[in-house]
């Protein structure tokens, strides 16, 4: 039977290192971080500013993932770590949205400069391609067990109440998830004949709102986080 909070299977411990929680969030903190030099490298490669915008998302997301891992291995900090990364984070998110959702108006407004035709080829693949980077994080977030050798990889759940950070870490994964069905359209739409600026510029009014929720998904855990604080303090 397997413990995949305290990093235990059956009766035999594990290592600090090999702790499931630690071990998952490194694994995304790893695959995003090489993930986004690449995607940032094709962003400018196909000229689409809906890969940039989600590029852009995805090095917060790096940084949530960093977070995260170290409030996983630093407990004693942890309460301050799980206030200031989500401020942090918002904060450059909102940046972000701002900037992608100007471009993507001047676009379809017809007043930004011919930047020349988005390369479908390019944002189709490297959506695809991020597709199944975003498989592997789920896969080393759900299945982050070790399984007895030649049995199964166990699956194990996530609570947002006693795992937050792996929590965290997962809202993050899904909501790439979702921004990388996105580049999957655009660029589907794009080779299917579609006007690739404009196309492309949809794209990023979807994956600017997706990043939009995400912003205020983060703020909404610093309120929880700041109204437990305030309720043990008044306890104590």
């Amino acid at each position: 039977m397997c413990d995949c909070e305290t990093g235990k299977l059956g009766n035999a411990e594990v290592g600090f290192l090999a702790r499931p929680n630690a071990r998952a969030l490194a694994t995304t903190f790893a695959l995003s971080s090489l993930w986004t030099v690449a995607q940032s490298v094709g962003a400018l490669a196909a000229g689409s500013s809906s890969l940039m915008s989600d590029a852009l998302a995805m090095t917060v997301d790096c940084a949530a993932y960093a977070f995260n891992l170290f409030a996983e291995v630093k407990p004693g900090r942890e309460r301050a770590i799980k206030l200031a990364a989500p401020l942090v984070s918002a904060a450059i998110l909102l940046a972000v949205t701002a900037l992608s959702l100007s471009d993507a108006i001047a676009t379809l407004q017809g007043s930004a400069d011919d930047g020349g035709e988005v390369d479908g080829g390019l944002v189709l693949g490297f959506g695809a391609a991020m597709l199944c980077i975003d498989v592997a994080m789920l896969r080393a977030i759900l299945f982050r067990a070790e399984a007895p050798v030649g049995s199964a990889p166990l699956m194990c759940s996530v609570s947002p109440r006693t795992e937050l950070n792996l929590f965290s870490g997962l809202s993050h994964v899904v909501a790439d998830t979702l921004r990388s069905l996105t580049q999957v359209t655009v660029g589907t739409v794009i080779l299917a004949g579609g006007p690739s600026d404009v196309v492309d510029a949809y794209g990023t009014l979807v994956i600017s709102s997706t990043i939009l929720i995400g912003a205020v998904f983060l703020l909404w855990e610093v309120a929880l986080q700041c109204s437990d604080s305030t309720g043990e303090a008044e306890r104590g």
